[in-house]
């Protein structure tokens, strides 16, 4: 069972999400929620599986197993009634470089890119890093929740001709 009440100090270890909020927003009294990065520790199951790796010692390319594939299919069919099948699952490094490939692939180069303001912010980076232009449109904040002007949202896909929203909640 995972223990939520200790609390791990991440300061002075090279952390992105602790050690860079001085430098990154000229503060330091922050409580930085703009990452995925736990503040606790990985569950025993998850840190057995890492450990039987490391000792094997030897650290080359793995295939992925059936066995992970089924695991995916099986989630998300229990979890959202979605049936998918295994020719479907991709694999990347991370959210960042997954939402690169997306717009390599279904846009061109000075072609429109919208994200919703507030985002993740290596969202807005993502998009100028590959040439296109970014449209970032503001989400409305209302009874303590972002919610979508879907009226402000189609004028601007159309006005700025847009061809790809990457959509994502904040």
């Amino acid at each position: 069972m995972i223990n939520f009440d200790k609390v791990h100090p991440r300061f002075n270890t090279n952390s992105v999400k602790w050690d860079t909020i001085a430098k990154t927003y000229k503060e330091e009294n922050l409580l930085p929620l703009w990452v995925a990065d736990m503040d606790f520790l990985a569950p025993e199951p998850v840190k057995k599986a890492l450990e039987k790796a490391v000792a094997q010692g030897i650290y080359g390319y793995s295939i992925v197993p059936d066995s992970l594939l089924d695991s995916i299919i099986d989630w998300q069919q229990r979890r959202h009634g979605y049936t998918i099948n295994k020719e479907a699952i991709l694999f990347n490094s991370g959210v960042v470089p997954s939402i690169a490939l997306a717009i390599q692939s279904y846009t061109q180069e000075g072609d429109a890119v919208l994200i919703h303001d507030p985002v993740y912010h290596p969202f807005a980076q993502v998009v100028k890093n590959n040439q296109r232009t970014l449209i970032q449109e503001p989400l409305l904040e209302k009874d303590g929740h972002f919610v979508i002007d879907f009226e402000a949202l189609e004028q601007t896909i159309i006005e700025k001709k847009v061809k790809l929203f990457l959509l994502c909640n904040p």
